[in-house]
């Protein structure tokens, strides 16, 4: 409770709960009506009585306790009556009886409710892109340059294999000497921008040494429209098997059991080509020396 401050009606306190209360004389006022008006008054200058109910009469004599609750657009007031002047009331554990409550309009224009707008979710900081894979191409090749057909070849195979192009073995297999399917379409793409010739082959590069590939490559380059002719026939005979292919896939009948011949056992001998830089070397300076493929880790 804070110190009393006297007004023209009484006492008045403001309590640490933010109420504030009114010790006021009976002889003060007329009626309860005048009371809760005067006393919102004092902090209200424009307040007027909305609504009010009694709960019982107006003593005679002594004093009452008003007590103002504020709220939005005005405040709630109580006037009880002290011990001993209105017994006939129930009286509260502090020994007060209530007479009187009511509502008080401020009188001031109430602002529009504040609409806060929902918290915006702090954005995790971005994450890190990986850079795109793109394959790295080389300038076109130039026929009239000093370089040959088969340095720029051999170039194009021993960077996408992981050889030094003096390490690559032009008689030996590719497959042999450690190329995959990913290398094959790497090493493909190359050589038809950078040669610029029509869709090669990837058994072309699979399948062979880089004397095969090269020997293609001559063809393909001196025979350019006949080369593209043969690649647009075995495209649509490919995209032909695949269309027959998707109509005669339920017809095929079911291979019985008794007709499926196991493997021999012991023939486990399998062809392990080298699989990274390290066994590609080797069995490059192995073809080096002997003159022909180890053609197994």
């Amino acid at each position: 409770m804070t110190e009393g401050q006297i007004t023209n009606i009484g006492a008045r306190v403001a309590l640490a709960d933010g109420r504030y209360a009114w010790e006021v004389p009976v002889s003060a006022f007329s009626d309860f009506d005048a009371l809760v008006t005067d006393v919102a008054s004092e902090l209200f200058p424009a307040a007027t009585l909305a609504a009010a109910h009694t709960h019982g009469d107006l003593p005679t004599a002594g004093t009452v306790t008003a007590t103002l609750s504020p709220h939005l657009g005005g405040a709630s007031v109580q006037v009880h009556c002290r011990p001993g002047t209105s017994a006939e009331f129930r009286t509260n554990a502090a020994g007060f009886a209530l007479l009187f409550e009511a509502v008080i309009a401020s009188g001031e224009v109430v602002p529009a409710p504040i609409v806060t707008e929902p918290a915006t979710p702090q954005s995790s900081p971005p994450t890190e892109e990986l850079p795109e894979v793109v394959e790295t191409f080389g300038d076109r090749w130039d026929p009239s340059s000093s370089q040959s057909l088969e340095d720029r070849l051999t170039i194009i195979v021993a960077e996408s294999m992981g050889y030094a192009p003096e390490d690559l073995p032009a008689e030996i297999p590719l497959v042999e000497l450690g190329l995959d399917s990913l290398m094959a379409v790497r090493i493909k793409n190359r050589v038809e921008y950078e040669f610029d010739i029509p869709q090669l082959q990837l058994a072309a590069v699979k399948d062979a040494s880089m004397q095969d590939v090269a020997k293609y490559l001559h063809y393909a380059v001196e025979n350019r429209e006949e080369v593209a002719a043969l690649a647009a026939q075995q495209q649509a005979e490919r995209e032909a098997a695949a269309t027959e292919g998707d109509t005669t896939e339920a017809e095929a009948p079911e291979v019985p059991e008794a007709a499926v011949i196991e493997a021999p056992a012991g023939s486990g001998d399998v062809d392990v080509p080298p699989r990274d830089a390290a066994e590609r070397l080797t069995f490059a300076s192995w073809a080096v020396v002997t003159g022909k493929s180890a053609k197994s880790i």
